[in-house]
């Protein structure tokens, strides 16, 4: 069981996480929609898979944003 202070230290953060998940869901889905059934970017050439951003974009988004307040609490420590 965590200690209550830790408790606070985490719900301090997680809002943090989620705003940076919703924006990159937000940029994933106004790229998906710009690029439509194209496979590869128009002007690069460059392979465009949703899936594969989807995940990534997420991930990334929640871990950084997750950790953009970690200074403040017990999870610089560790």
């Amino acid at each position: 069981m965590l200690h209550p202070k830790y408790k606070r230290y985490f719900r301090q953060i997680l809002p943090f996480g989620v705003i940076w998940l919703i924006f990159g869901l937000a940029y994933v889905f106004l790229e998906l929609g710009l690029i439509g059934s194209l496979s590869e970017y128009p002007t690069t050439g460059n392979r465009y898979d949703f899936q594969n951003s989807l995940i990534s974009v997420s991930l990334g988004g929640f871990f950084i944003g997750f950790n953009y307040n970690r200074n403040r609490n017990i999870f610089y420590k560790l």
